[in-house]
């Protein structure tokens, strides 16, 4: 979703290199307070979690096949979003 809007994308890109410089991101660990400086990263998580909420999924499979009135074989799985 953040490729999509590649001026938004740049402004993160930036306020991540503020806070750990041009140093390559595998060899600089994250810390907590570098977490609560990335104030953008943290609005646009929150602004995707609004536009799509992460809801628990129910999936519901039945212990057997049903077998209908005519020779067909039902197998049923029904998801429900809560």
């Amino acid at each position: 979703m953040l490729a999509t809007f590649p001026d938004i994308q740049n402004e993160v890109y930036e306020e991540l290199n503020k806070i750990y410089g041009s140093s390559d991101p595998k060899h600089v660990p994250i810390m907590h307070d570098d977490i609560k400086n990335m104030k953008l990263l943290e609005r646009l998580i929150k602004g995707m979690l609004r536009l799509f909420p992460a809801g628990p999924v129910i999936a519901r499979k039945l212990p057997q096949d049903i077998v209908g009135v005519s020779t067909y074989k039902i197998i049923t799985i029904i998801f429900s979003y809560c």
